[in-house]
């Protein structure tokens, strides 16, 4: 045996991988002073590189080498470079912006020098629209139909915007010291509306939005370390300064702006602690299934966005040491060459290397990047009319013969007649709920247990029975077959009781969950076989049968992480409807959801799909209670659904049902409100 230290076994001793990939090949380099960023064709066909005082064209191709084709001297210097279809635009700080025609990429022309309003920084092109970054003076929207005379649109603040992208009508601008994104709607060029921001770990640099997908890159501190002149006078890093986030910021964060007004966190990826002032900017963007990040000090990372709630590192790479690095503070790392501009081709990625040139690599998996979607049309609107309201908060209704009974929370339980008019009334307390059969309606009413109610229009509601639970608040109630009843009690277990032909109630089980139960989220129906399902949250829907009155053995581990505030399961019939992550699903058998994924379902043009679903005919009604939004999809043919519309109540809906022919919508201290 091998000793080491003269106690340690050598068979201890083993390497470890990098954490970061595999490190990429370089292919191929060219020397270009001042190298700052770098682009591709739509068709991946050419590459344009922003240099110091000039831009560089190349062919490119996975399977031909890189020339050099073209070349436009006489320009500042390059910071930032977009390109849509024959016209380029080409930032250079304190000179401007330059726009140049591409369509003979051997013989490029300047078209306008121009006049910007300070350091023009970011750019970016969506179709005939250009927007470009000026730091602290905002972003300018400029239109570029006749690029050898823009017009300019208008112009808003950003922060300190460092970098821009465009994508369906929204504009992402990386505020870079504030450390956040401004996401403002610019479907009207000449009237932008900011709509929302979102914030990241480090200074925001890079921003990327393709679909619905937002990526920003970041860098110097984590917002943990509030003091930058803190350690000004360190001449070396410590474990400390790491441990208090300094340079702790560098990384890539992933987004969905689907809704760009609700901005939601998927994931972070972190890169090496770091900082170095000087060619500090830090670039994103991605293509099919990877992300492609410059991290300038750190040099080129790849992640694999295929699963983009668990991003993973599938390579990177680092240009070349640096020789003499004169940086201030001193950096723990040995330095590389900074890497400040990355752009995928078919196979290949270009590195910008603002000390060295252009680096070419191998990632067969590369593809170029998609254009800018196209703006979408604003959702029809649903229209909704106010049939009743009381002042009281409006939970749910249900129907017996030609009846309509509220459950109107401290306004108790409520008799309308079809024209919602309240004919009689009974408060027993808060009345949360409210279901019918044929004879009696059942309700939940929270610290008083279940009761059952006789109406006759002779005495009206008459109260028969109440079954309470000590300890227990009973805030929903659905009615299974053969007599079964069951109950959301507090908010974590699923009572069961028994309706006898008296109209008593008998409680003969609890079922714990193993998610919580918030609000509403024991589906109102139960399947053709008396399944019912409760949607737990973080653990997905759990189906429970009627005969054991236990959860079935169906696993839906694609389903976890549940948000029943925004999503569920509504039933009608056999029919199961799915709201999962803004997508749609429409299945037969509860055993369907095992292997569902989220590439399997839909997503509608212009659809939100961002709800709890309650069927009413053959409509799907989508209601949000945190923040009033009601969406209406037509499911005549369940596998085909359409968007019939979306409009945003002040209330709080909470409940939708089809009775009297109608599609209602219960919507709290709002009242009653009819689809249509």
């Amino acid at each position: 045996m091998s000793i080491l230290n003269g106690q340690v076994s050598g068979r201890r001793i083993h390497g470890t991988d990098m954490p970061f990939g595999k490190n990429l090949r370089e292919i191929s380099f060219t020397a270009l002073p001042g190298c700052a960023d770098v682009t591709t064709s739509a068709d991946g066909t050419l590459l344009y590189a922003a240099c110091k005082g000039e831009l560089h064209i190349y062919s490119i191709g996975k399977d031909k080498p890189t020339e050099e084709i073209g070349v436009l001297s006489g320009l500042g210097a390059g910071r930032q470079i977009a390109v849509s279809g024959n016209i380029l635009v080409m930032t250079a700080r304190h000179h401007g912006a330059y726009i140049i025609d591409v369509s003979d990429p051997r013989n490029p022309q300047l078209l306008y020098h121009l006049d910007t309003l300070e350091l023009a920084t970011g750019v970016c092109m969506a179709e005939n629209l250009c927007l470009i970054t000026n730091r602290h003076m905002g972003v300018e929207v400029w239109d570029l139909s006749a690029p050898e005379n823009p017009r300019f649109c208008s112009a808003f603040l950003g922060g300190e915007a460092q970098s821009v992208c465009v994508d369906r009508g929204f504009a992402y601008v990386g505020d870079w010291m504030n450390r956040q994104v401004h996401i403002v709607d610019i479907t009207d060029p000449c009237v932008p509306k900011p709509v929302a921001h979102c914030h990241v770990d480090g200074f925001a640099d890079g921003v990327f939005a393709r679909d619905g997908i937002l990526a920003v890159a970041s860098g110097h501190h984590s917002m943990t370390f509030r003091n930058r002149r803190e350690y000004e006078n360190y001449t070396f890093v410590t474990p400390e300064m790491l441990e208090n986030g300094y340079g702790g910021g560098h990384g890539v964060t992933f987004f969905d702006v689907s809704l760009p007004s609700q901005p939601e966190l998927l994931s972070e990826v972190k890169f090496p602690p770091l900082f170095v002032s000087g060619n500090d900017t830090w670039r994103v963007s991605f293509s099919a299934h990877y992300a492609y990040c410059a991290d300038t000090y750190n040099g080129v990372f790849v992640v694999d966005i295929s699963d983009l709630l668990a991003p993973a590192f599938a390579g990177y790479y680092q240009l070349p040491a640096q020789e003499n690095p004169r940086t201030v503070p001193p950096s723990l790392q040995r330095l590389h060459c900074p890497a400040v501009g990355l752009a995928a081709g078919f196979g290949r990625l270009y590195v910008a290397g603002v000390e060295t040139g252009l680096h070419e690599l191998s990632f067969e998996s590369a593809v170029p990047v998609s254009l800018p979607g196209a703006a979408q049309p604003a959702a029809p609107g649903l229209t909704l009319k106010n049939v009743f309201a009381n002042g009281q908060q409006i939970h749910t209704f249900a129907q017996q013969n030609d009846i309509l009974f509220v459950a109107a929370g401290n306004g108790g339980l409520l008799a309308l007649d079809e024209s919602f008019r309240q004919i009689t009334s009974i408060l027993p307390g808060v009345v949360h709920e409210v279901i019918a059969d044929e004879d009696f309606l059942i309700t939940a009413e929270g610290d008083n247990g279940l009761a059952v109610y006789l109406f006759t229009p002779e005495d009206g509601i008459v109260c028969l029975s109440r079954a309470p639970l000590p300890g227990v608040s009973l805030r929903q109630v659905v009615l299974m077959y053969n007599g079964l009843v069951a109950a959301q009690g507090d908010v974590g277990t699923v009572e069961f009781f028994r309706l006898h032909e008296a109209g008593h109630l008998t409680h003969i089980k609890s079922l714990r969950c193993p998610g919580m139960l918030y609000h509403h989220h024991l589906c109102p129906g139960v399947l053709d076989n008396g399944m019912l399902c409760a949607q737990t949250l973080s653990n997905g829907p759990r189906w429970i049968e009627e005969e054991t009155m236990d959860f079935a053995a169906i696993n839906t581990p694609e389903l976890k992480s549940f948000c029943p505030l925004e999503e569920g399961v509504a039933i009608k019939d056999d029919h199961i409807y799915l709201i999962r992550q803004r997508h749609y699903a429409h299945v037969t058998d509860p055993k369907d959801l095992e292997s569902l994924t989220l590439d399997q379902m839909r997503m509608l043009p212009q659809g939100r799909l961002c709800g709890q679903p309650f069927v009413a005919g053959d409509s799907l009604i989508l209601v949000n209670r945190a923040d009033g939004c009601v969406e209406a999809l037509d499911i005549s043919s369940p596998d085909a659904p359409q968007l019939i519309g979306r409009t945003t109540l002040p209330a709080r809906p909470e409940f939708a049902a089809q009775v009297f022919g109608k599609a209602l919508i219960a919507c709290g201290h709002g009242g009653i409100y009819q689809l249509g």
